[in-house]
């Protein structure tokens, strides 16, 4: 197939071999602080975490076909990097080599600020968020870098490879995820209770404001049509039908009330003093980031670009192709780090 003349493989969209799309997180287990953050029950996983939440990261890896590889066939490694860039600025740093777990037994603090060495999993790692720092209740956004292994290579040799500056990182997925602290305004009330500051007078802060729910994971819904046909609507079919050089148009939707649900505030400063401010209700930005493989591409000019909702995605299936099965993969997300993935599966046949 990838020697037919007129089939233009991207280089960042196409599945050309195993890649770490993502990974999801989600508060596995509810901490004692604030328990009405859960707002209206759901089966959505919660995506805002709050300090004692036992929280889990899932990395999504899939091979070239589009097939993801299960958790227990990975190898992870994680370090908190409280507020600060996981980057290469702090690939050398001695705190990465520290264990977070063994900091109090040396007389050390571990909170949400400290740079350190969460631990190993697989493909799945979960841990509970330690206390809450100064420099996170002011920004409340967390970053945490995983080192992802597969293919029987383990995330350690990965790791040390790019310390040493080793190309190429076979079988090595890397990544910084930020995680959303929260829901802010609850949490700035409880800082004070432990003698940290908040950046915002409390006084400041409406009642209203208190109540914001956590964030959840986005649940969209993909209308799928192929050579203008209507085919199916994901998740309730996840199958499909197409024909070599068949266009297949994916179309998201997501749902008003329960978008309504996940409204949340933004505090804005009136002045430069930062003694007065105004608070906001707001929507999220939602948007996808497509992947394919095998027969299927892609028509988009930017394949790594994060392009906010509501989209219609443009694929074609290269009209050489032979009978098989591709898939699409669309990494859905909000603009307060919940993620998930959505798999299309399409048997090509003559």
């Amino acid at each position: 197939m990838l020697a037919a003349c007129n089939f233009e493989v991207p280089s960042s969209s196409y599945l050309a071999e195993t890649k770490l799309l993502t990974v999801l997180i989600e508060v596995v287990e509810l901490g004692e602080l604030n328990p009405d953050r859960v707002g209206v029950p759901s089966d959505v996983p919660m995506a805002e975490a709050m300090p004692h939440d036992r929280l889990a990261f899932e990395a999504y890896v899939v091979d070239r076909n589009g097939v993801r590889i299960p958790s227990a066939e990975l190898d992870s490694l994680w370090f908190q990097c409280g507020t600060l860039d996981c980057g290469e600025a702090l690939l050398d740093s001695p705190l990465l080599d520290r264990d977070c777990s063994e900091l109090e037994d040396a007389g050390l603090a571990w909170d949400m600020d400290v740079i350190c060495r969460l631990g190993r999993g697989d493909g799945v790692f979960e841990f509970q968020l330690p206390e809450l720092g100064q420099l996170m209740t002011e920004q409340r956004v967390g970053t945490y870098h995983g080192v992802i292994a597969w293919e029987g290579r383990s995330a350690q040799s990965c790791f040390e490879a790019r310390r040493a500056g080793d190309r190429p990182l076979d079988r090595c997925g890397f990544v910084t995820r930020a995680v959303k602290i929260g829901p802010s305004w609850w949490m700035l009330a409880y800082a004070e209770t432990i003698g940290l500051q908040s950046p915002i007078p409390l006084p400041q802060i409406p009642a209203a404001v208190f109540l914001q729910a956590a964030n959840r994971v986005p649940e969209p819904t993909f209308t799928v049509t192929i050579d203008g046909q209507l085919r199916g609507v994901w998740p309730e079919q996840t199958s499909f039908e197409a024909e070599p050089g068949a266009r297949i148009s994916i179309d998201s939707q997501y749902d008003e009330a329960k978008q309504f649900l996940q409204s949340y505030f933004l505090g804005i400063p009136v002045d430069s003093t930062g003694q007065e401010w105004l608070f906001q209700p707001a929507s999220e930005v939602l948007g996808e980031v497509p992947y394919s493989s095998n027969a299927i591409v892609w028509t988009g000019y930017e394949p790594t670009m994060e392009r906010p909702y509501p989209l219609t995605w443009e694929f074609v299936v290269d009209e050489y192709a032979d009978p098989g099965t591709s898939r699409i993969l669309l990494v859905y997300f909000d603009d307060r780090y919940g993620e998930g993935v959505a798999t299309f599966e399409f048997e090509v046949q003559k």
